[in-house]
């Protein structure tokens, strides 16, 4: 529900400032995305987690770091050449 309330409702807000050219929207909207990942997994990670018969759950709050990593290159992507994630939607 978190994601898609961040990445369909508060994106569809955004959706002037988020299409501009330049750094800023640019990080806002991958800040958006990678939040919205994040979420889901760590709320993911609660679920399961309260689940008695199941075991290592912590497996589902590893894809942050790799949601992490991608935000870093995004910014870098942002930096140089203005890449936006809500360009690819």
């Amino acid at each position: 529900f978190v994601l898609s309330l961040l990445l369909h409702v508060l994106q569809y807000l955004l959706l002037p400032l988020l299409l501009r050219r330049g750094f800023w929207p640019a990080l806002l909207s991958n800040t958006l995305y990678a939040a919205a990942l994040s979420a889901y997994c760590y709320l993911t990670f609660l679920g399961y987690n309260e689940l008695p018969f199941l075991r290592s759950t912590e497996v589902f709050v590893f894809p942050v770091v790799a949601i992490g990593g991608a935000y870093l290159v995004s910014v870098v992507l942002a930096a140089t050449s203005g890449f936006s994630c809500t360009w690819l939607v």
